[in-house]
């Protein structure tokens, strides 16, 4: 067959009685190079061992053709595999980078970088990947020089060539063979490379300017934190990717490593829902949404218009956590689960596969993930745009607010430990310090959190969503009750519902009701 810089012939090997495969580099390519520089390069890649790497049998010159042989291998390359399935399953995706990335990792052990990874070099025998033709455009590169140009040809393949390679860098290193094998898996994955274009210069422009469409727009079921991973490897500056192709193997198989398992967990169906055991984990979800749907049912079925006739459709959301993780414990601090306002999104306070903090569950997500910068906070709530999530840190004693889209951690109110809500100003959040209820300002504006004068033992302040009042609860007995025992509430707990929190005047409106722990009233 045909390739980029060499052409290949199915040989038998007299000597061993075998098939080999001999690649005959291009007479126009062998000219520029020259015989004694060329040898002298590829000797370097012929002390590599490993399993996933295919080895190189000989080399040397025959009437001016240079060329190197390399073992027969049965089976087919990861192109036509692609070519006929587009798309491969998950876990086979995986196993395969995972592999190839440690053959890399060896290789860049040894200080031989490959230089031109792409499905056609990667050749799959019996279900186990094998790097071909490892070196080569090393030893084309460094014995051609700049005369490489003169022949018309390129080094590497633009459509896995990192940005630094395609701008001609020449002191390339691990990293770039790292993006393109993230580009490899990328196609693997969504039936693609991640750019594409009509010309070399076309595709070269987006790798140097645009960034690739999102692996779950293409496939849903790929974890949210795969393609995590994969946009990791295939950031436009080295030094934003994987340091090696190592750190890039163990974030695809281990969960400690920040990516799960390539098992993505599957939504239940309703029978299996039925048939599974309520475990420790959708205990603590059920009591934290009926908490939250007590308050919100009696909050608005007194302060919002019914909706018209009919029913709107049922969106179910479940969180998954590996390793029996489970919701923390909603009777500590209350409000351990928050719903977003357009009902797209749950906030769930959890010790989850990364550890404790704020995981953030989408309609359209198969698992939950952890806002980076929550970790430690609990008590989430929305804003009443949803584009924010405040919570509490418990070991600094802050309420703080993280977008929804990830980013920073801004303090909002120094306070102690408390359940918080959002009033209906962006800038503006209900909160508790030692019992005081407080309003609390937008820091940078200079404004700090202050007691409202007619209010005193807030438990649980609740503000529904464009609404200017605050509900809470009376926190003296039933803040001993529930400080009691962890699985005991009161049967008792007087709920309020006041209005006009900001204003620093008299309540305009108090309605007090009294509710059974069964949410029932009095």
């Amino acid at each position: 067959g045909q390739g980029g810089m060499a052409t290949v012939y199915l040989a038998h090997d007299i000597r061993h009685d075998r098939k080999v495969a001999v690649k005959v580099l291009r007479p126009e390519l062998a000219a520029v190079i020259g015989a004694e520089r060329f040898l002298q390069e590829i000797r370097v890649t012929a002390h590599l061992q490993h399993p996933h790497l295919l080895p190189l049998f000989d080399s040397g010159e025959a009437d001016t053709f240079l060329f190197y042989v390399m073992p027969y291998v049965e089976g087919e390359s990861l192109r036509a595999r692609l070519v006929r399935e587009k798309q491969l399953p998950l876990e086979e995706a995986g196993k395969i980078t995972e592999a190839a990335a440690r053959a890399l990792d060896y290789a860049h052990r040894h200080k031989v970088i490959h230089r031109d990874i792409k499905p056609e070099n990667i050749l799959l025998h019996e279900g186990q990947p094998l790097i071909a033709d490892f070196g080569i455009a090393l030893a084309v590169s460094v014995a051609g020089g700049n005369r490489l140009t003169e022949t018309g040809l390129s080094l590497g393949t633009p459509q896995y060539m990192s940005p630094e390679q395609a701008t001609g860098d020449r002191q390339l290193d691990a990293r770039s063979d790292i993006y393109a094998l993230g580009c490899v898996l990328y196609e693997m994955l969504a039936g693609e490379p991640p750019y594409t274009g009509p010309t070399t210069q076309a595709i070269i422009a987006k790798v140097l300017t645009e960034q690739p469409r999102p692996l779950r727009a293409l496939r849903s079921t790929v974890p949210l934190l795969v393609e995590a991973a994969v946009q990791k490897a295939l950031q436009k500056l080295p030094a934003d990717r994987f340091a090696t192709a190592a750190d890039f193997a163990e974030a695809l198989t281990k969960p400690t490593a920040g990516v799960p398992s390539w098992r993505a967990p599957l939504p239940l169906t309703q029978e299996a829902a039925a048939a599974a055991p309520l475990g420790a984990f959708r205990r603590w979800l059920a009591v934290g949404v009926g908490l939250i749907l007590l308050l919100g049912g009696f909050a608005l079925g007194r302060w919002l218009r019914p909706l018209p006739g009919g029913y709107a459709p049922v969106a179910r959301l479940q969180a998954l956590f590996a390793g029996g993780r489970a919701v923390v414990s909603i009777y500590r601090l209350g409000g351990d689960v928050a719903l977003s306002p357009d009902g797209s999104r749950l906030a769930i306070s959890a010790d989850g596969d990364q550890g404790p903090g704020i995981y953030l569950r989408a309609l359209d997500d198969l698992e939950a993930r952890l806002l980076p910068g929550t970790q430690g906070g609990l008590s989430p709530f929305f804003s009443p745009d949803g584009r924010w999530v405040g919570f509490w840190k418990l070991g600094e004693g802050r309420l703080k607010k993280i977008s929804v889209a990830g980013g920073p951690a801004v303090p909002i109110a120094t306070a102690f430990p408390s359940l918080g809500c959002w009033r209906n100003a962006p800038a503006d959040h209900a909160t508790r310090q030692r019992r005081d209820p407080r309003l609390a300002r937008d820091p940078s504006r200079g404004e700090g959190s202050r007691v409202h004068p007619a209010v005193s033992k807030v438990r649980r302040p609740r503000c529904p969503h464009r609404r200017r009042l605050v509900i809470h609860r009376e926190s003296d007995r039933a803040r001993s009750l529930w400080h009691q025992s962890a699985f005991r509430a009161p049967r008792f707990s007087r709920l309020h519902v006041r209005g006009r929190f900001g204003a620093g005047g008299p309540l305009r409106s108090s309605q007090t009701a009294d509710y059974r722990s069964n949410g029932t009233r009095r």
